[in-house]
């Protein structure tokens, strides 16, 4: 179990009275494990973890899955392939929200993010750089 320092526990009481229990508690726990597949690389989950190590899908992103316990990454050779990414499921939302939307305005979401995607255009993913609707 961590300890929080003071300073931070009485400002949370502060600006959290009624929710601030919840809040240390939620601290305490294991955060969840997702991953989301390439789908360039198309791969079926079974082949990259064993069955009892998969959990539910993300709700809001095709392949995209919860893992029941976090694996050590870094010794993946599929990882290091691209093959899936580690990849925090409430990020994910994004892609529920591009393939969702719809609109002929014909501006991208890398369109309205234009600086940083051209400082680093390879960071953005596919489906970002599509115009809305498409």
């Amino acid at each position: 179990m961590n300890t929080l320092p003071a300073l931070f526990e009485e400002r949370m009481r502060k600006l959290l009275p009624e929710e601030s229990e919840a809040f240390f508690a939620a601290l305490q726990t294991e955060p969840p494990v997702s991953i989301r597949l390439n789908p360039g690389k198309p791969v079926p989950i079974s082949r990259l973890f064993p069955d009892e190590q998969i959990g539910l899908p993300v709700s809001w992103c095709e392949s995209a899955y919860y893992l029941k316990s976090r694996p050590v990454f870094t010794l993946d050779p599929c990882l290091h392939s691209g093959t899936y990414y580690v990849q925090e499921a409430s990020s994910m939302f994004l892609y529920h929200i591009r393939t969702n939307t719809t609109g002929s305005s014909g501006k991208s979401i890398g369109s309205v993010c234009r600086s940083r995607w051209q400082i680093y255009p390879d960071r953005f993913p596919a489906f970002l750089r599509q115009p809305f609707g498409s």
